[in-house]
């Protein structure tokens, strides 16, 4: 089995709640380190990177979209190298190392960038969901589940509508919709898809 070694590391100054890093996104914060390692090892040649794994608590809001992936390419990496954003809550930082570590035991790659990022003062505001489910549009609350609770993609006009009038973008942030709208158009049996 190939040995795994942790040949750097570095980190990004710990802020307060509110405090001065409070207005850098998740994505921004994880490529700064991602950027001096690169600049630290100016011959390396970042194309050959296996993939960059970093664990992300929250995954809500600006964070809840590939955080690895997004911060490698702000971080100038070269489109081809993957990310992969891990959760184990307080231990998604150490889930992302162990990952590196087991792809580089299983013969997976030799080598990754692993580590973790998350800021508790830009993580979304939620609110508990009550004893029985509701819809306010006039309060903006929607539940996160509504297009996932229906039974076919039929029942989602009704709902929909209303939410997305006038900005016709309905097909692009329905994928349910999409299908069956191209199914309908194309003459495609459902067997087919």
């Amino acid at each position: 089995m190939p040995e795994a070694f942790i040949c750097d590391g570095m980190r990004t100054p710990i802020g307060r709640y509110g405090g001065a890093l409070a207005k850098v996104r998740t994505d921004d914060l994880a490529a700064v380190p991602i950027k001096s390692l690169m600049a630290r090892y100016p011959g390396v040649d970042w194309s050959r990177l296996d993939e960059v794994y970093l664990g992300c608590a929250n995954q809500a809001g600006e964070d809840n979209r590939n955080v690895a992936r997004m911060a490698l390419l702000l971080a100038g990496l070269p489109v081809t190298v993957p990310g992969q954003t891990v959760n184990r809550l307080c231990g998604s930082g150490l889930q992302a190392i162990n990952a590196a570590a087991q792809a580089i035991w299983s013969g997976q790659g030799d080598v990754f960038i692993a580590g973790g990022v998350e800021s508790m003062t830009r993580a979304p505001l939620v609110m508990l969901k009550p004893e029985a489910a509701y819809f306010f549009p006039e309060h903006g609350l929607r539940g996160a589940m509504m297009f996932f609770d229906m039974k076919d993609a039929s029942e989602i006009p009704a709902i929909a509508e209303p939410l997305f009038a006038g900005l016709n973008a309905r097909i692009q942030l329905l994928p349910v919709m999409n299908a069956d709208d191209l199914k309908k158009g194309l003459d495609i049996a459902r067997q087919a898809m």
